[in-house]
């Protein structure tokens, strides 16, 4: 199962950093991590005053935990867990625990505007995890009111409303997030595929070739997005313009790369059906019914 764990930045400007863990194997440290998140931060922020790794730590949940740079992340880190990365300095150590003195005693101080968002945040993950979109889609938009442009809710929503033939809605809020993160390649697919659904297919092609051209150098940290889903996608607007001898070229080019690639086989059994080759349609499906992966027992 991947491990997934979010940083956040406490001050503005705020970001927050999806890390993603696909092995039990992965031995990155916190302080690997640490300056993963530095690099990207900068490099987005490039107006901002710069971050140093020297000068910043990691501390883990709400009671603000130091994180040993040397510690392998995943043997200190448990899944969803949130890290908050504070500046620090030789006069002004940064402190896991805020309070104020009133009367002699220690008074809990009210969590910070960052905190709560966060806590929203991750109210919306476990939504997601249960399949609880309409909850998840309810958080999202809340916090994108005081926040606008906020990352993982853009990416969320654009998520739900495709996963329900709702392209309007996704065209809207991917325009939005295609002008917040210009960078991002995943967001511009995505607008992409959001264009092919509401009819406007050229549109969708220069959207998918903005992907192509940044997708090697995207610093955005969403991930979940190769080359071939970017060429398959453009095969599929090309298909909906009757542009099938060029959908069909894209759909052999992944196939020469990866001849089990299964979208690609899925899509090419699909196109070879429209042609009324239904042999040759049965034969590929049969195919993909064989390699699909088997669910396992809960």
């Amino acid at each position: 199962m991947t491990t997934r764990i979010y940083i956040h930045r406490e001050d503005a400007p705020q970001f927050t950093q999806l890390v993603k863990f696909p092995s039990e194997d992965d031995h990155r440290t916190i302080g690997d991590l640490l300056q993963d998140f530095v690099l990207k931060y900068n490099s987005k922020f490039a107006s901002a005053s710069p971050l140093d790794v020297a000068t910043c730590e990691l501390y883990a949940g709400d009671k603000k935990k130091l994180l040993k740079r040397k510690s392998v992340a995943l043997k200190v880190l448990s899944n969803q867990a949130d890290l908050f990365l504070q500046v620090t300095n030789k006069q002004n150590e940064a402190k896991p625990v805020t309070t104020s003195q009133k009367h002699g005693k220690a008074k809990q101080a009210e969590p910070s505007f960052t905190e709560v968002i966060t806590s929203h945040l991750r109210q919306a993950a476990d939504s997601d995890a249960e399949r609880n979109f309409k909850n998840s889609r309810v958080i999202y938009e809340k916090v994108l009111a005081q926040v606008p442009g906020q990352l993982q809710c853009l990416r969320g929503l654009a998520d739900i409303n495709l996963s329900n033939q709702k392209h309007a809605e996704a065209k809207r809020i991917l325009l939005t997030a295609v002008e917040a993160f210009p960078g991002s390649s995943l967001f511009h697919k995505l607008l992409g595929d959001a264009l092919t659904g509401t009819g406007e297919y050229q549109d969708a092609l220069e959207a998918y070739d903005k992907s192509k051209k940044l997708w090697k150098t995207d610093n955005t940290g969403l991930g979940d997005l190769d080359e071939a889903s970017i060429e398959l996608a453009c095969s599929r607007a090309l298909t909906k313009m009757g542009k099938e001898d060029l959908a069909g070229t894209l759909i052999m080019n992944v196939l020469k790369k990866d001849e089990n690639h299964f979208d690609a086989l899925f899509e090419y059994g699909c196109a070879v059906l429209d042609r009324g080759r239904a042999s040759d349609a049965i034969s590929v499906f049969l195919r993909l019914l064989v390699r699909q992966p088997k669910s396992k027992p809960e």
